[in-house]
């Protein structure tokens, strides 16, 4: 169709349908020619008002969207109306492509939180480690409200309120929930300041996330004497040990179930490597492989070096571990075999029997997330049988009941245990700690000293449990 002056409406491109099942809504622009521009929305076929060119009332979030394809409409208008006025030509591609790069090279007239988002880490000057997070948040309020190109204005407080039950019902901590709704928070702020939104609109004004997620220090560590019952306990019903000759049986079909993740063998031996791998993650654990390894003789004793980098810190880690009895049970065990899983130590991210092998970011991510979940699970039952262990004990032997392990401890705990226990050695150092655990001192100390050397770190770790595991379950 040809026309004097260009046509400008909103369409619903039903011809196009999304893998998600609905259609994107796009702004069409018809002279000489025609220009299609996603508005980055899509909605489905009923949601449409094909003649006021805007979504249902009905359908969420509808006053939102109206307003930023509106104004994305009417930007495109008033340029051609300029062209216009001026006397000089244009074309459709013309009249999009401009208001397009003003919306780029002005975050005050872009109210997509993606495009804002950019904005702000290259303002800010955002960390790499802090990128990653914001990052993080971006995809799960992406999910959440199924639209990459959701816009600031829907981070309503009731929207915030939802997000935040959706983090839980996917079972993030309250630590990353409130870490997530202060990103959040940021970004908003951070939006007031551009006077893109008002600020009587910001969602945390009643919205104390911060009391609600608060910092739990409960469930954080296992004292000495709990971790030595979890540790005793598994020796104790699932290996026949002769401590004077270091050596093990492992009893009916505890290796078989040690291999697999989902076990409640896999979760002792994880739990017990990474309180001895000096509080290492689950999800650096998962990475492991023969390469990080290397076997070694000090003073005629063989010991295990791993030498890897924590995903989340980026930093260098170097793990020492004694040829002990639980070295070779939740360790070695696993090396031996590892070539049968793509040489990942742990079966993670590959098993024995090659039924999966995660490659992907987000299928590793997957697995982490699932992997660690049954983890936990599993914990619940394990402290359960281990709490009953110890009420007998202290009945059969007139013994005070200790503490109880709390059945809410997960994975993480143990990272704290070891710690914590470290710390309350006479002579804890808190850049040794750091640097053995593959952390940044920098809030204690500018400056973290490396310990490269093998008797130091040995030296270091010795101070946990004095040396000996008493077998008292």
């Amino acid at each position: 169709m040809k026309t004097t002056t260009a046509v400008i409406k909103l369409v619903l491109r039903t011809n196009k349908k999304l893998a998600s099942g609905l259609y994107p809504i796009t702004l069409c622009v018809q002279f000489y020619g025609r220009k299609d521009k996603s508005t980055g929305y899509a909605v489905p076929e009923a949601a449409w008002d094909a003649k006021n060119e805007c979504v249902k009332k009905s359908y969420p979030n509808a006053s939102q969207i109206n307003k930023v394809i509106t104004d994305y409409k009417n930007s495109v208008i008033g340029r051609k109306l300029q062209y216009e006025m001026q006397g000089q030509p244009y074309t459709a591609a013309m009249l999009i492509q401009d208001v397009q790069d003003r919306q780029d090279n002005n975050c005050a007239n872009n109210r997509v939180f993606k495009d804002m988002l950019k904005n702000y880490i290259e303002e800010k000057g955002i960390k790499r480690n802090t990128i990653k997070i914001f990052k993080q948040v971006y995809n799960a309020l992406s999910l959440y409200f199924k639209n990459e190109n959701f816009i600031i204005d829907e981070l309503t407080e009731a929207n915030v309120k939802k997000f935040a039950k959706y983090l839980q019902d996917k079972q993030c901590a309250d630590a990353t929930i409130r870490t997530y709704l202060s990103k959040v928070a940021a970004i908003y702020n951070y939006a007031i300041d551009c006077n893109i939104v008002d600020l009587n609109t910001y969602p945390f004004r009643r919205f104390k996330y911060n009391n609600i997620y608060a910092k739990s220090v409960h469930h954080q560590a296992l004292t000495k004497e709990q971790f030595q019952a979890f540790e005793a306990y598994f020796i104790n019903n699932y290996f026949n040990c002769d401590y004077f000759n270091n050596t093990f049986t492992y009893k009916n079909g505890v290796y078989a179930n040690m291999m697999h993740r989902w076990t409640e063998e896999f979760t002792f031996c994880a739990c017990l490597f990474s309180f001895y791998a000096q509080g290492l993650a689950f999800a650096d654990i998962a990475l492991l492989k023969t390469d990080n390894v290397k076997e070694l003789t000090d003073n005629g004793k063989t010991v295990y070096v791993i030498r890897t980098k924590r995903a989340k810190t980026n930093k260098d880690v170097t793990i020492v571990l004694e040829d002990t009895l639980i070295t070779q049970i939740c360790f070695v065990s696993f090396l031996e075999t590892a070539h049968q899983r793509d040489n990942y130590i742990y079966p993670v991210l590959q098993s024995n029997e090659h039924t999966y092998n995660y490659v992907t970011e987000v299928q590793i991510k997957t697995a982490f997330v699932a992997a660690e979940r049954q983890l936990n699970n599993n914990l619940k039952s394990i402290i359960s049988k281990i709490n009953n262990t110890l009420i007998d004990h202290a009945n059969t032997y007139k013994h005070e009941l200790g503490q109880l392990i709390d059945t809410n401890t997960t994975f993480y705990a143990f990272r704290h245990t070891f710690a914590t226990l470290y710390m309350n050695t006479q002579e804890a150092n808190p850049v040794h700690l750091a640097t053995m655990m593959g952390r940044s001192a920098s809030g204690i100390f500018t400056y973290v000293k490396e310990l490269t050397n093998i008797r130091d770190i040995l030296e270091e770790k010795n101070k946990l449990l004095n040396g000996t595991i008493k077998y008292f379950v």
